[in-house]
C-alpha cells in the first residue's frame, strides 16, 4: 500500500530507525525525507494475556513483535488483527487502544522503502501459540515487559519505544519524541 507524503504531516519530530540507527526527523523536513522511499503502511499488536506478560517472538535474529503489511481495503485495527491471528496462531484477541506509530526504513532488491506501523494494544486469555514459520518465527514467548528489556539485547530499537510507550516497563520511561533513544 503506498500512502501519499501529506499523510505524514504530524507536527513532531518522528523517530526513524534505519539498520537499527534512529534518528530524527523535524516536521519541515519530513516531506523531503519521505520522498526518497516507497512508503507502506503495516499494523501490529502489543499482545498481553491476563498474567500481564507481553507475547514476543524471535526471528531473523532479534526479538518482535506481530505486525505486517496492512492490505488493500483493510483498516489498521483489522490488520492489526490479522496479522497477530497469522504470525502467533492467536485466535481469541480483543482489541485495545492505539499505541504509537513507529518508523523504520529498509532496502528490499534494490529499492528503498519507509515502512509507518500503527501498534495497537491487544489482550488474550489463549496461551497457547503457533509460530509463523513461513514468516521466519523460530520461537514465541510470553515475558514480563519490564525484567526482559533489562536482560534481553537483541531487541529492535522501535519495539523498545513501544513497549515503553505502551506503558508497559515501569522501570524505564516511555520515549519522548524530543530524543533519540539507543537500540
Amino acid at each position: 500500500m503506498k500512502e501519499s507524503v501529506e499523510h505524514f504531516s504530524e507536527k513532531e519530530p518522528r523517530r526513524v530507525y534505519t539498520n537499527g540507527i534512529p534518528a530524527l526527523i523535524p516536521p519541515d523536513q519530513w516531506a523531503a525525507f519521505a520522498k526518497q522511499f516507497t512508503v507502506l503502511e503495516a499494523a501490529g499488536g502489543v499482545v498481553q494475556n491476563p498474567s500481564g506478560e507481553l507475547l514476543v517472538f524471535y526471528r531473523r535474529g532479534s526479538w518482535d513483535m506481530p505486525k505486517g503489511k496492512i492490505d488493500p481495503g483493510e483498516t489498521p485495527e483489522q490488520a492489526a488483527l490479522r496479522e497477530v491471528e497469522e504470525e502467533t496462531g492467536l485466535r481469541h484477541l480483543t482489541l485495545g487502544a492505539f499505541v504509537m506509530h513507529t518508523y523504520h526504513t529498509y532496502e528490499q532488491k534494490g529499492k528503498q522503502y519507509l515502512k509507518k506501523t500503527w501498534w495497537y494494544r491487544m489482550t488474550t486469555a489463549q496461551n497457547d501459540t503457533i509460530p509463523q514459520t513461513e514468516e521466519d518465527i523460530e520461537e514465541i514467548r510470553w515475558v514480563n515487559p519490564s525484567e526482559w528489556l533489562e536482560t534481553e539485547k537483541a531487541v529492535y530499537g522501535s519495539i523498545r519505544d513501544v513497549i515503553e510507550m505502551a506503558g508497559l516497563n515501569p522501570s524505564g520511561t516511555p520515549p519522548d519524541p524530543g530524543t533519540i533513544s539507543g537500540t
